[in-house]
């Protein structure tokens, strides 16, 4: 029963911000327990943590880390979640979308997650060459921008967002309304 207090002390480390000990440990837990979605989880938590440390290398390991993970258990919303940031971290949005619109599929109505899928379609139609493609992404970055807008307590970034697609989009009469509604709703954060 070595995996669980591998697992257990790699928690621990990573809590400690001691990011690469707890990766050594996450990893001998994954030896042991190949097949278990959590130890791999963890790992790829400890991983992304390197990552957002600035090492590239713990980047590609937590994408391959979560990759194994969601082989296992698909509807982990957190992998699919932090996989998706995973991609979007290192500017490839074409994935990130795909992994973020799956997260979306097992958490609808969770707004943050909605605002974090447009914002990767928005910037995903910023880096394809296809136009319909591009057309494609920023029609539904627009609806789902919208439909959060519609929500009572929408973030700010949902206004930012829509405003800075409606600017890339050309439409800069949009943009500025988008800006000044936001405005409206939210004072303090026009002072």
């Amino acid at each position: 029963q070595m995996g669980p207090a591998h697992m257990a002390v790699g928690a621990l480390l990573y809590r400690m911000k001691d990011y690469k000990g707890a990766v050594e440990a996450h990893k001998r837990a994954v030896a042991l327990m190949p097949n278990d979605p959590g130890a791999l989880y963890n790992l790829g938590l400890a991983q992304q943590a390197l990552a957002e440390k600035g090492d590239r290398r713990a980047a590609n390991d937590a994408i391959t880390t979560y990759l194994r993970t969601l082989e296992l258990n698909p509807k982990l919303l957190p992998a699919r979640f932090n996989l998706a940031r995973m991609y979007y971290t290192l500017r490839n949005y074409a994935q990130a979308v795909v992994h973020f619109r799956q997260a979306l599929a097992l958490a609808p109505k969770d707004l943050k997650l909605q605002v974090d899928t447009a914002v990767a379609e928005t910037w995903a139609a910023q880096t394809v060459a296809d136009t319909s493609l591009r057309k494609d992404y920023q029609s539904a970055a627009e609806k789902r921008y919208k439909q959060v807008l519609a929500a009572k307590n929408a973030p700010r970034n949902a206004y930012v967002g829509l405003g800075f697609l409606y600017e890339q989009m050309g439409r800069l009469e949009d943009a500025a309304k988008t800006y000044a509604d936001w405005a409206q709703k939210m004072p303090r954060d026009a002072a």
